[in-house]
């Protein structure tokens, strides 16, 4: 399904409890999960789990004291993009500058008790730096104010029809090569894309462990100007996102293992690569991969069509 159905989908869930709690408990783990993927690209050494109980009890879980800041920011600003509701026409701008600014205080703050420097939380760098990355350009400082204002102007009215997720990808490509702040761009950039796709109405872009080669590859392709992988890395994050979610608002009942659900035309072999190519809605549980009997039907049903042939091909008597 396209992400846009699947949101569609999400969007009319059923009311009843049952199905609310079980949505809310897989939306708060996918912030969750969007929170340990991002702190681990920031350099913090804990696991999801122990991300989870420092966030929930803020307890500590081993490690530098720094790491534990790290988390307890990133978590703060993430935590409150997630109460973010999609906002409707007509509406403000989708984001300011003094937006990522906040974001950049409520991410570093922590950290920064631990040492002083000359630049607080939020305030733009005031001295040029390296490139991150070999082929990326680095803004120099006293542009930064103007390409920051011109990003917010370029964005804030949101993305063209279909075009959300070169949107995203313009969006933290420029934010990589401004770089305004001294520390934490990369962890702001993510944040912005984040609170984009909430007012947008779509959940986080968790950049979990199965994209990370595949995300740098993207940016090293971004920073020569082709923007286009990582669009589709932004794609593929927010998309199992969304299967996730959409999942939730399924019984449990109704999720069996792959190999009990073989039919006629439907070999076990046949479900596991429809559900490798993505053709298959399926649910990951552990090492099982789950499905319905609907989501079956709804696949065979569609193999169908795509080898029928089209009343146009057909020759005419």
């Amino acid at each position: 399904m396209a992400v846009e159905e699947l949101r569609a989908e999400i969007e009319a869930r059923p009311a009843d409890p049952a199905t609310a709690r079980r949505f809310e408990r897989t939306r708060r783990d996918v912030v969750y999960d969007e929170i340990a993927a991002s702190c681990a690209l920031a350099g913090a050494n804990f696991s999801p789990t122990a991300i989870r109980r420092l966030i929930e009890r803020e307890a500590t879980v081993g490690g530098s004291l720094a790491d534990h800041l790290l988390v307890l920011g990133y978590a703060r600003a993430a935590l409150g993009i997630a109460r973010e509701r999609p906002l409707r026409e007509p509406a403000r701008r989708l984001v300011s500058v003094a937006e990522i600014q906040r974001l950049h205080v409520t991410i570093v703050s922590p950290v920064a008790l631990l040492r002083s420097s000359a630049t607080p939380p939020g305030a733009w760098r005031h001295e040029n730096v390296p490139p991150v990355r070999e082929g990326m350009v680095t803004v120099p400082h006293w542009l930064i104010e103007f390409e920051m204002n011109a990003l917010a102007d370029r964005i804030g009215g949101g993305p063209r029809k279909g075009e959300l997720f070169m949107w995203l990808a313009d969006t933290y490509e420029r934010l990589q090569r401004i770089r305004p702040f001294l520390e934490g761009n990369g962890r702001v950039a993510r944040l912005v894309v984040n609170l984009l796709l909430a007012r947008t109405g779509y959940p986080p872009a968790t950049l979990g462990h199965a994209l990370l080669a595949p995300y740098e590859r993207a940016l090293r392709k971004a920073d020569a100007g082709d923007r286009g992988p990582l669009a589709e890395i932004f794609e593929r994050a927010v998309r199992a996102n969304l299967e996730r979610l959409a999942a939730a608002l399924v019984a449990p009942e109704a999720l069996r293992p792959l190999a009990e659900l073989t039919r006629p035309g439907a070999s076990l072999d046949a479900l596991r690569k429809a559900a490798q190519r993505g053709r298959l809605r399926t649910v990951p549980r552990g090492r099982d991969v789950l499905s319905t009997a609907e989501w079956v039907e709804a696949y065979l049903t569609q193999k169908s069509r795509a080898g029928r042939p089209s009343s146009r091909n057909v020759p005419r008597s």
